[in-house]
């Protein structure tokens, strides 16, 4: 696959579920109830059919990931240290099989914490695909409802694909704010969270000084 150069400018960067063993953490303040519903309505999928290991409808949206896509950069898509937080905990929960292995996010929080210095900009960033159940499966034929379960449809024996695929990119700085007449920029390999490590061959900083940083 072709390695894929990113960019990166300082702050901008770019509910339903079920898979075995997984289920929201308790952290993220879900309920019994809730996982019940989840798990029913996700019961009968094969889970193996999720790619990417991600099934964002699986978890909790704390924050939307399609909103974080690395192509538009604007205001709204502003990052700060809760706004990453909220995105990497959404694609923590959206977990749906064993094909994928993501850090606890309080774990990576008090990585995070350790990892400040003085006149250092300390980065944490995250890249991931993600899969998305297409809006219209059901509509389309891809996808079947049956006792408000969602089921894998087959035409002539042949799986139809429901899954849509999309990719997550947020880095952000431990704080948001900075009084630094000079501050060096470092992204630790430790604060890179990703399923997509070998299609990254190199990560810059541009702080439109004319200067262009590998990271």
């Amino acid at each position: 696959m072709k390695k894929q150069l990113l960019a990166v400018a300082l702050l901008l960067c770019a509910f339903f579920s079920y898979a075995q063993t997984f289920t929201p953490p308790s952290y993220a303040e879900i309920n019994d109830n809730y996982r019940n519903h989840v798990n029913n309505v996700f019961g009968i999928l094969e889970y193996n059919r999720v790619t990417t290991g991600l099934l964002v409808d699986y978890g909790v949206n704390f924050a939307d990931p399609k909103t974080y896509n690395g192509s538009v950069l604007h205001d709204s898509t502003l990052i700060e240290n809760t706004v990453f937080a909220n995105l990497y905990l959404t694609l923590f929960t959206s977990r749906f099989n064993n094909s994928i292995s993501m850090r606890h996010p309080s774990i990576h929080d008090s990585l995070f914490d350790v990892a400040r210095q003085a006149e250092v900009i300390t980065l944490s960033g995250l890249l991931f695909r993600y899969n998305s159940i297409d809006p219209n499966a059901n509509t389309n034929g891809k996808l079947d409802v049956v006792n408000g379960q969602l089921k894998d449809k087959y035409v002539n024996g042949i799986w139809q694909n429901p899954y849509q695929q999309f990719t997550a990119l947020a880095i952000t700085p431990s704080i948001n704010y900075y009084e630094l007449s000079y501050g060096a920029v470092r992204l630790p390999s430790n604060l890179w969270l990703s399923n997509m490590g070998a299609d990254v061959s190199s990560i810059q900083f541009d702080a439109g000084d004319g200067r262009v940083t590998e990271l």
